[in-house]
């Protein structure tokens, strides 16, 4: 060979080479395909050649960018792809074809699969499932898997990569023969699943290989650029999906093309699934169907097992184009033979469940794009695999029928795709079509860093497309504080334990300022290789700190991001939880340093009396006790607060309206209106002395509703505490109001909650699910409530209440309306909401109400008992909204009560 270098690169394709149509008929297609190559390739302008090389879970295949057009290179024996085995004699080292045609003799030194292997730890659970099938055997080598065989007499242990390493030379070699030249340059395509480590390991491979690898890139994505580059492709804008399903690994992936810009939406896949696990379930029931007709098990014989799977192997490829298939082996295990019939029906049955999985990725890679089916106008197949019937029928009835894109060779694809980038990386590729082409692919899971609390604050979302810069602002928890820690995480758990940590680093000194006054921005940076950079800077002195992170995109396997997908999914409710725990948590821890700050204060705490501040001090004792319980609740810690603030806003307001009779007013609401406390004690004394005038008036009926009040469970009412008549079954609040709204709040009281019988005593208590009672309330004197109209029942609780209840409630909006900016409660959008609904719905009735009054012939009927039920639903609606959290209080029990 010339010793003359190659200033190309060659691309090699690292994903498992699809195995469905054996290697006899890859060898026709391919040949077929290579003489139409003027016709139906990209034809590029005159440069030097360019070899990329495709290393496979089974098998491996090199192509040149040469001339004008790409070529896929055959080795000696003829073949376009060559066997990822090396084996290991006394004499020598085998690879490719040789390797593969003695394994059955020697399967213990037959090393494949260590694309399975590389870049993973010893421990890993994938790696401990094929050591258990292999029947070579892998060691630990301080936590790395090695592969140890005989060799040349002695016993040789290799690392996954030094294996591969071989086998690229087997490919380098093939492309320097075809070239005359040295190689010194390549594009290694790896499944799209494969991490960090995954993927400097097989830099690691090629470089001990004596190669330069220009670039890592994805089989899907060089499988999308075969195929977006062919002959008669349009630049119109359009989602194309690659199912890219081969002898070891499967692949999908989402890209939007337009033009020569391929972005990848979404991707993922599955580490063990292809053409090999097909074959292993046909070889388990061809176990079994042996050792039921022989009554010997061959499972630890691997000469047999080899024997058994290449005859397996050989009978899918059959059934892909045939109905059936005949396994025959002479002498299989103590010199008996076996023979069986296997059908088409019978393979996809020992299989269903293997090939409905493929659907699984499918739907993943939609969701994650947030794509509707419809949406995707190509569905692109690749791998040997995708030649298998009922897989291709599965695919398109997942797509309601639509018509699979089978254009590409499948087996060239990857090869043929790498070949134009590697082109493009080396200033080969010069023509119009390659001279745009920009991939652009994703990060697989969010990127963040952890907040007081370990909550996880994403700044990469996921799926967001690489390379990228995001930025967010963070601040800090505590005064005076000059040191942050960044650790940093990624994942999709609201918990950072439940993530996994990338790295930390530290932002200091930073000026001395009070909680929350620092601005810190963090910057991530994702570079095209999956390079993580963090830097954090505080804007006002401008002082930084930086960490960078090279196993960061794409650290987790694809069947690991699916994982931590669905555990987001499963443990959404225990998220959920530890949210509103550490939300619950802040907002007391909130509050009591409020507290603290109010009984310190010399002024204020003078408003206090001495009793109330002891009861205070206990209480803000017994809530930080309970902030240190590690086990309490969300509910446990919104209680503390809520009795504290009880306990608060009583004391104050006791002072403020000494002179008052009104021990529950909204402090800090009235505070808003008057302007001080003078100004309150003022309007307080005319609303007291109404009050007293009012309730002189009503004693009696204010007793009794004070007396039913507290049987439910309610705080004892005081002035505006009057149930209405929407029996929202919680109490109106009570504030320091102006006079002229207690005036009309007092001449319009309403009908309480419950019927009276002539006694003046409760006759039936308020249960909106007690058809019986809302009949009662409703039917009158021996009138059916079917019949009724609302003129007819003006009179009655129900008609006679809607114009109050519209008050009311009108009055609960405005209030919930200013405060709805000072509480960051996620529950109060949702009373106001429901609030609104009712309001709705009684301004409808008071419409119908006076529409009825003036249309004296035609009044329109109502049936009470649906009305009143719909009332009840609306009721239970808010009650529940007060239960979930008590919203009412613990969103506005500042400001009111």
């Amino acid at each position: 060979m010339a010793d003359e270098v190659y200033d190309g690169a060659i691309g090699i394709d690292l994903g498992a080479h699809r195995l469905t149509l054996g290697l006899e008929l890859f060898t026709q297609l391919t040949c077929q395909f290579l003489a139409n190559r003027t016709t139906t390739s990209v034809q590029f302008q005159q440069e030097p050649s360019l070899t990329i090389a495709l290393l496979g879970t089974t098998y491996s295949c090199v192509a040149t960018y040469e001339g004008t057009n790409v070529e896929i290179i055959a080795n000696e024996q003829g073949s376009f792809t060559t066997p990822s085995f090396v084996s290991f004699t006394d004499k020598e080292r085998l690879i490719g074809e040789a390797a593969k045609n003695q394994a059955a003799m020697n399967p213990t030194n037959t090393v494949f699969d260590v694309k399975r292997l590389i870049g993973r730890r010893f421990d890993d659970p994938d790696v401990k499932k094929d050591t258990d099938t292999w029947p070579f055997k892998v060691i630990d080598d301080n936590g790395s898997p090695k592969v140890e065989v005989q060799y040349l007499g002695e016993t040789k242990s290799f690392s996954p990569q030094e294996i591969s390493s071989m086998v690229l030379t087997k490919m380098k070699e093939i492309a320097e023969v075809k070239l005359g030249k040295k190689v010194e340059k390549a594009v290694i395509t790896v499944p799209a699943y494969f991490n960090d480590n995954q993927r400097q390991a097989t830099k690691d491979a090629g470089a001990i290989a004596g190669l330069n690898v220009l670039r890592i890139i994805n089989e899907p994505t060089a499988a999308a650029i075969a195929y977006g580059l062919g002959a008669g492709k349009s630049n119109k804008e359009r989602n194309v999906l690659i199912y890219d399903l081969g002898g070891g690994t499967f692949d999908v992936s989402l890209l939007n093309i337009q033009g020569g810009v391929f972005t990848v939406k979404a991707t993922s896949g599955n580490t063990h699934l292809g053409g090999q696990d097909f074959d292993t379930s046909l070889l388990e029931h061809c176990k079994k169907d042996f050792q039921r007709k022989s009554k010997k098990d061959i499972s630890n014989d691997p000469r047999a097992l080899r024997r058994l799977r290449t005859a397996c192997e050989r009978a899918k490829r059959t059934l892909s184009s045939g109905a059936q298939a005949t396994i025959e082996i002479d002498s299989l295990f103590d010199g008996e033979d076996f023979q069986m019939q296997i059908t088409r029906a019978r393979f996809e049955e020992l299989n269903a469940k293997a090939f409905n999985g493929t659907l699984e990725p499918v739907a993943q890679v939609l969701k994650d794009a947030n794509l509707q089916k419809s949406a995707v106008e190509e569905i692109v197949l690749v791998g040997g695999s995708t030649r298998i019937p009922r897989i291709q029928k599965l695919l398109s009835e997942f797509f309601d029928g639509k018509k699979l894109e089978k254009s590409i060779n499948p087996d060239e694809a990857v090869a043929y795709g790498a070949a134009v980038q590697a082109g493009i990386l080396s200033g080969k590729a010069t023509s119009a079509e390659t001279a745009d082409l920009l991939l652009l692919d994703v990060c697989p899971l969010s990127l963040g860093v952890a907040m007081e609390g370990n909550i996880f604050a994403p700044v990469v979302p996921r799926g967001n497309t690489v390379p990228c810069i995001k930025k967010r602002t963070f601040t800090t928890v505590a005064d005076n504080q000059q040191t942050v820690q960044f650790p940093v995480y990624q994942g999709e758990r609201v918990n950072c334990e439940d993530n996994t940590s990338l790295g930390e680093f530290t932002l200091a000194p930073i000026p001395p300022m009070r909680a929350g006054e620092a601005v810190l921005e963090c910057v991530f940076e994702v570079d095209v290789n999956g390079i993580l950079k963090v830097t954090a800077t505080e804007k006002t002195s401008g002082r930084s700190a930086n960490i960078t992170i090279s196993n960061s995109v794409g650290k987790l396997s694809s069947h690991e991001i699916e994982n931590m997908i669905n555990d987001a999914e499963k443990f959404k409710s225990s998220d959920e939880a530890f949210s509103k725990k550490f939300e619950a948590k802040q907002q007391l821890e909130s509050y009591i340093g409020r507290v603290e700050e109010i009984i310190s204060d010399p002024t204020l705490s003078l408003k206090l009396k001495r009793g109330q501040k002891d009861k205070i001090e206990q209480q803000v004792s017994e809530a930080m006790a309970k902030l240190e319980i590690t086990d309490a609740s969300a509910e446990d810690l919104k209680k503390q607060e809520l009795a504290l603030k009880r306990l608060v806003t009583k004391a104050m307001s006791s002072r403020a309206l000494s002179k008052g009779r009104l021990t529950y007013y909204g402090y800090y609401r009235a505070l808003q209106l008057y302007g001080s406390e003078e100004g309150i004690a003022k309007e307080a004394s005319k609303t007291n002395t109404l009050f007293e005038e009012w309730c002189k008036k009503h004693e009696g009926r204010i007793d009794e509703f004070r007396s039913k009040a507290r049987q439910e469970g309610f705080p004892d009412p005081r002035y505006g505490d009057l149930k209405h008549i929407i029996y929202t079954n919680s109490s109106s609040v009570s504030r320091a109001v102006p006079e002229d709204e207690a005036k009309d709040l007092m001449e319009n009281f309403g009908q309480p909650p419950w019927i009276t019988d002539e006694a003046g005593h409760p006759a039936k208590t308020w249960n909106p699910d007690n058809e019986e009672w809302l009949e009662f309330i409703v039917e009158g004197e021996g009138k059916s409530s079917s019949s009724m109209s609302l003129k007819e029942i003006s009179g009655s609780s129900v008609a006679s209440g809607v114009r109050t209840a519209i008050r009311q409630v009108e009055k609960h909006v405005e209030v919930y309306n200013s405060f709805l900016v000072a509480q960051s409660t996620d529950g109060l959008p949702r009373l106001q909401d429901d609030l609104q609904q009712v309001l709705d719905f009684l301004n409808d009735l008071d419409k119908k109400q006076k529409n009825d009054s003036s249309d004296q012939d035609e009044p329109s009927k109502l049936n009470p008992a649906e009305l009143m039920k719909h009332i009840g639903d609306m009721a239970m609606k808010l009650e529940k909204r007060k239960r979930e959290g008590e919203i009412l209080t613990l969103a506005l029990q500042p400001h009111l009560f």
